[in-house]
């Protein structure tokens, strides 16, 4: 890649750079630039302007430098030059946005910094914040991390789940551990189990057990239920514990809920796949028995605590019932005694 077009001068001598991706996912990069255009100027570069001036180092013999860069910084690196050699307008992105103002304090372009400052204050929202969380992290900008992870946890329920699903687990922990947290204790439960499902192995216990401390989750979702509590469970036989007589943690939360929700979460799919009727079946919506899953014992302690459910939920449509019962007989006793004292005053 040329970058001594654009009209520069014959006397200024040549100089080799060259950049390579530390992921090492796209070749190196040669660019041939001019020493003045470079260190003299407006859009000059203090790195450079300073390196030219340094005899002693093996720069200043082999006129050529190496530079090693983050995958968005290599990609940015030709529209840094770009703005060092001509008068167009740099195209900022959100996503090369970051990389670029890094390239610009790294290789000291003040203006460009300036400039690349400006459309990060003026492009960054909810929609960008993720991927600013990204690259501040990569080019260690902790102002613009810190930015990044506020908005995204005070507005957390807003979020496409997928978008924090592919963040990196210390991200991800700061967002739900963070003070400015804002969000439903049902809704952070189906986040929190979308984020495991998609990220897998890379969730340990302990994550875990802080993403879902009661204080911040008290309650768990309905469909959150199953899944997560099989996920807490799997957890604990990884790190050698059981939790099962511990109060507070996920795992009595999830059993919690399943248990409230017990028509739904534990009858309905048994109903749908045992009956015969295909017809019902496919009412009911259930295409697997998830409990199923869970070792043997926890699928004892849901069904026990479920039947204790159940057997509470009919002795109070009972109480209900009998309650109802002896009103109908008192309306019908004084509405009956009514009717015999009118009939006699009226037969005097």
């Amino acid at each position: 890649n040329k970058h001594g077009r654009g009209g520069a001068p014959a006397a200024t001598s040549a100089y080799g750079m060259s950049s390579g991706a530390l992921s090492n996912k796209p070749p190196v990069q040669k660019y041939h630039v001019h020493k003045a255009i470079l260190s003299v100027g407006p859009r000059r570069s203090d790195y450079f302007a300073t390196l030219f001036k340094q005899s002693a180092l093996s720069e200043h013999s082999t006129n050529t430098s190496r530079i090693s860069l983050q995958d968005s910084a290599a990609d940015a690196f030709p529209s840094v030059l770009d703005y060092i050699y001509t008068d167009k307008p740099v195209k900022f992105t959100s996503k090369n946005a970051t990389a670029i103002r890094h390239l610009a304090h790294y290789f000291g372009i003040r203006s460009l910094w300036k400039l690349a400052s400006a459309y990060i204050k003026g492009d960054f929202s909810l929609e960008t914040s993720a991927v600013y969380l990204s690259e501040s992290l990569l080019y260690h900008d902790e102002k613009l991390e810190n930015a990044s992870i506020d908005i995204l946890a005070s507005r957390i329920e807003e979020i496409n789940r997928r978008t924090l699903a592919r963040l990196p687990p210390s991200s991800f922990e700061r967002i739900v551990t963070s003070p400015k947290l804002k969000c439903r204790s049902k809704k952070l439960s189906d986040i929190v189990l979308k984020y495991c499902q998609t990220q897998g192995d890379a969730v340990d216990m302990p994550l875990l057990m802080k993403w879902t401390r009661c204080e911040k989750m008290p309650s768990v979702s309905r469909k959150a239920a199953l899944p997560l509590l099989r996920i807490a469970v799997e957890g604990e036989e990884k790190a050698g514990v059981d939790l099962a007589n511990t109060r507070n943690v996920l795992r009595a939360r999830c059993v919690e809920a399943c248990v409230e929700e017990w028509k739904e979460t534990l009858a309905k799919p048994l109903l749908a796949l045992e009956s015969r009727d295909k017809n019902i079946s496919r009412i009911l919506g259930a295409n697997s028995i998830e409990h199923r899953d869970l070792p043997l014992h926890i699928q004892v302690e849901l069904l026990e605590k479920a039947l204790c459910a159940a057997k509470v939920e009919l002795d109070d449509v009972k109480a209900e019932l009998l309650y109802r019962e002896e009103q109908v007989e008192e309306l019908l006793k004084s509405g009956g005694s009514g009717g015999g004292k009118s009939e006699s005053l009226t037969g005097s």
